[in-house]
C-alpha cells in the first residue's frame, strides 16, 4: 500500500515543519522512512539524496552512534547497487564495514552482514572468485554464532551457494545447499518455508545439470512444504 504509506509519511514532514534539512533526529528517522519508500518504487535516486544528507548529518553529531552511522551507509550501499553504481556502493559499504569494526570488533553478526554486502557486489559485478572470498568472511563470522542464529547461518551457506554455481562448481554448490536445507530442518522442523526455498534452489541446481529424476524428488518436497 505504497500510497497510504506515502501520505503518512508526507503528513509526518508536514507536523514536523515541512523543512526537509532539518536535523533533529524526528526528522532524520523520517527521510530514513522516505527512502524506503522510494526504493519500493523503484525511485533511487530520491532515495539515495535523502540517505547522503542523513549521512552528512550524522557524521557532524557527536550524539549519534558511529553503528546508526554504518547503518545509513550500508543503506545507501544498496541503494548505488541497485541503480548498477557499484564503484560507489563499493565505497559506502567499505566505509560501514571499518566503522562496524571499530566499534564491535572482528567477530561481531554485524560484521558478518558488511563482508556479506561487498561480497554481493562483487558478485553483481561478475567477480565470482572475489564474492566467495567475501562470502566466506562472513560465514566464518556466522558459523560462531551458529547456535543463537542458525537463520543467518543457513542464509549465509545459500548465497555463498549461489555464488559457487555461478562459479561453474556444481557439485560444490550442491553440497553447500544440502548443508543450508539440514540447519533449517533442524531448527525449524520438516515444514518451515526457507526449508521449501532451499529445495527449490537445489531443484533448480539439478535440472542444470540434466538429473531430472533428483529435481523432481527435491521439488515435490518443495511443493508439499508450501
Amino acid at each position: 500500500r505504497y500510497g497510504e504509506a506515502m501520505d503518512h509519511c508526507k503528513r509526518a514532514l508536514e507536523l514536523l515543519g515541512g523543512k526537509i534539512h532539518t536535523a533533529t533526529p524526528e526528522m532524520m528517522r523520517t527521510r530514513n522512512n522516505l527512502a524506503a519508500l522510494h526504493v519500493a518504487h523503484g525511485e533511487y535516486y530520491l532515495a539515495a539524496r535523502l540517505l547522503k544528507l542523513n549521512s552528512q548529518i550524522m557524521k557532524c553529531d557527536s550524539t549519534v552512534s558511529d553503528l546508526a552511522v554504518s547503518t545509513t551507509l550500508n543503506n545507501l550501499a544498496e541503494v548505488f547497487r541497485l541503480q548498477g553504481q557499484h564503484r560507489e556502493a563499493w565505497n559506502q559499504a567499505v566505509k560501514a564495514l571499518w566503522m562496524r569494526r571499530r566499534v564491535v570488533g572482528r567477530k561481531h553478526p554485524l560484521v558478518a552482514q558488511s563482508w556479506a554486502n561487498l561480497a554481493t557486489i562483487r558478485f553483481d559485478d561478475g567477480r565470482f572468485k572475489a564474492a566467495e572470498s567475501l562470502f566466506k568472511r562472513a560465514l566464518a563470522i556466522r558459523e560462531t554464532h551458529s547456535q543463537t542464529h542458525p537463520t543467518l547461518h543457513a542464509e549465509m551457506l545459500r548465497r555463498l551457494a549461489e555464488v559457487v554455481l555461478a562459479a561453474g562448481r556444481s557439485y560444490e554448490a550442491e553440497t553447500i545447499y544440502r548443508q543450508a536445507a539440514e540447519i533449517y530442518e533442524k531448527t525449524f522442523g520438516p515444514n518451515n518455508p526457507h526449508l521449501a526455498l532451499t529445495l527449490t534452489f537445489l531443484g533448480r541446481l539439478h535440472i542444470e545439470c540434466g538429473q531430472h529424476g533428483s529435481a523432481q524428488q527435491v521439488l515435490s518436497r518443495a511443493v508439499e512444504i508450501q
